[in-house]
């Protein structure tokens, strides 16, 4: 087993810029759509050019769509979820990451339409302070790790590909979140940051304590990253 070890975040490089988009496109919420297993669910929300993924949420692994909604709705990200709604054994619905993008459905393919820039929120069961930061956007990953290592001290933010176990490295080309023109970040979570409070007035879950710290943290990241992409090159 890979131990996580606490240590000074990177360089807080930010990357290139890229160009903005040449339109806004369209907002659409859709509905679970057909072919899905029992159980399952898709949502997606069209929005801005980064896009956030919850590719595990409901119950298969738990806490993570509350993030991505949270952080989708602070900043307008672009927003796609695939979910378990069982009453139990949600694990069953879990497809690899990879998998999303051999069968493409047609709501991830309208996420895929708008967004340059993706960030993937998952949830490990590992050693409880590491958060594993993979993906092909090593440039945001790092910069990543450096706001939240500020924020959130106590984690260990690992952001090296060859540190992160195998299976959590998030690299696979046809993984969902490297799609878009400037791949992006899969953020894998431990337990205790994917704490959540039921909502109000019966909307979903939302995330407290550290989640919520973290939360605010990839907020203020994506907010950054947007800015890049409507100022332009």
């Amino acid at each position: 087993m890979r131990v996580c070890r606490k240590r000074a975040p990177p360089s807080k490089a930010t990357g290139k810029k890229t160009p903005c988009m040449s339109s806004m496109g369209r907002d659409n919420d859709t509905p679970a759509s057909s072919g899905l297993a029992a159980g399952a669910s898709e949502l997606v929300h069209v929005a801005g050019p980064v896009g956030i993924l919850a590719l595990h949420g409901g119950g298969i692994e738990p806490g993570t769509e509350a993030i991505a909604r949270f952080v989708a709705r602070e900043t307008g990200a672009s927003l796609y979820i695939y979910a378990g709604r069982l009453p139990r054994e949600n694990l069953r619905l879990h497809r690899p990451s990879h998998s999303a993008a051999s069968e493409i459905s047609p709501p991830l393919q309208q996420f895929l339409n708008r967004v340059r820039l993706a960030i993937s929120i998952h949830g490990h069961n590992r050693n409880k302070d590491c958060v594993y930061l993979g993906g092909l956007n090593d440039a945001l990953a790092a910069r990543l790790a450096a706001v939240a290592w500020d924020a959130l001290p106590r984690y260990g933010w690992i952001s090296d590909p060859v540190a992160i176990p195998l299976g959590l490295r998030g690299r696979h080309p046809r993984n969902a979140v490297n799609l878009p023109l400037d791949r992006g970040v899969q953020i894998e979570l431990p337990r205790s940051l994917r704490g959540t409070r039921t909502g109000a007035e019966g909307r979903p879950p939302e995330p407290t304590g550290d989640a919520l710290v973290f939360a605010q943290v990839l907020s203020r990241l994506v907010k950054e990253a947007t800015a890049v992409y409507w100022r332009g090159p």
